[in-house]
């Protein structure tokens, strides 16, 4: 992963920076995703499928009480115990059908519709074989023994269709709720192997990113900002030794521009230095110079007064042979 040169500074670690996020924002929006699926499953299981379960479990106890006040009405004698057991069964469908209305909103599918429609059928034609046999039980002794073979005839087939219906309603609804917890499983181990995935590309990703922005800081500088700033430090004290490159320098680094800085600054004083001692050379050269004209101008100036006294000496010997004379 290579990060565009020309970038400066701050948007690379900007753009650095947003990559993270963005990274991060991702799996946190993966992880909702994924925990509202395992939600969604775990709602239909405490919210549908094991209420349905125990509704059913509640209308099939229902039935049975019913079935059993049905059998104890037919053995009872005193007429107090049958009207208790009449007024039970009276009741019955009262019950019956507020567990019915509280299971209807449970329903989920088209096949548990049916077992409803179903239920609610059964159930009704169970209260009409039993409100035929409470009514031939009131009819003297001979409606007696024929209600007493009613609930062991028809009623009893209707009774067990019903505890049928119920049985494989209660089956459909656990395979149901196995299912959704099978699928809650599903997505959790989905989930985690995505999310284990994902963490490991996001750590190479940040690892990759990490060392991109990395080098696009320092392959410019050629070195670390400490040592860059320790070389300037020497340079503006003076020192001018040579500065040992390291193995591999980019050309165009600041590292590379100090060190030309330094060797052209080398040379640059070198040649000053040079330039120095050939002035002081030529300047001694120039004083010697000097001083010998000047030996030879003093040696001249002697020779000029001594040719003068001599001149003076002629002069007056002349005067002195022309008063002679």
């Amino acid at each position: 992963m290579r990060i565009t040169p020309h970038l400066r500074i701050r948007t690379r670690l900007a753009l650095a920076f947003f990559i993270v996020l963005t990274l991060m924002a991702a799996s946190g929006v993966a992880s909702l995703q994924q925990a509202a699926r395992i939600n969604a499953s775990a709602v239909l299981i405490a919210e549908s499928w094991l209420p349905s379960i125990q509704l059913l479990g509640d209308l099939r106890a229902q039935a049975t009480l019913t079935r059993q006040t049905e059998l104890r009405h037919l053995l009872a004698a005193e007429p107090a115990q049958k009207g208790e057991h009449l007024r039970f069964v009276t009741d019955a469908d009262t019950r019956f059908q507020s567990l019915m209305v509280r299971y209807r909103p449970l329903v989920l599918s088209t096949e548990e519709q049916r077992f409803y429609d179903r239920l609610a059928s059964c159930w009704k034609a169970y209260l009409q074989s039993l409100s035929m046999t409470l009514h031939l039980s009131e009819q003297g002794e001979g409606g007696r023994a024929q209600a007493r073979t009613l609930p062991f005839g028809e009623g009893l087939k209707r009774y067990e269709d019903l505890q049928d219906l119920i049985e494989q309603d209660i089956l459909l609804n656990r395979q149901g709720a196995q299912q959704a917890a099978r699928q809650a499983e599903n997505d959790y181990q989905h989930a985690k192997a995505f999310l284990a995935g994902f963490v490991v590309l996001s750590l190479l990703c940040s690892a990759t990113l990490g060392l991109a922005l990395t080098r696009s800081v320092t392959r410019p500088l050629g070195a670390e900002p400490g040592e860059i700033n320790e070389l300037m430090a020497q340079l503006a004290a003076g020192d001018l030794r040579a500065i040992p490159p390291p193995r591999t320098l980019a050309p165009h680094s600041v590292l590379a521009a100090v060190i030309r800085l330094q060797t052209q600054l080398g040379a640059s004083l070198e040649g000053v230095r040079r330039a120095s001692d050939a002035v002081v050379s030529a300047t001694e050269q120039i004083a010697q110079g000097n001083a010998e004209l000047a030996s030879r101008t003093e040696d001249q100036t002697m020779g000029l007064q001594q040719t003068a006294a001599a001149i003076e000496q002629l002069t007056a010997a002349v005067q002195g042979n022309a008063e002679h004379a």
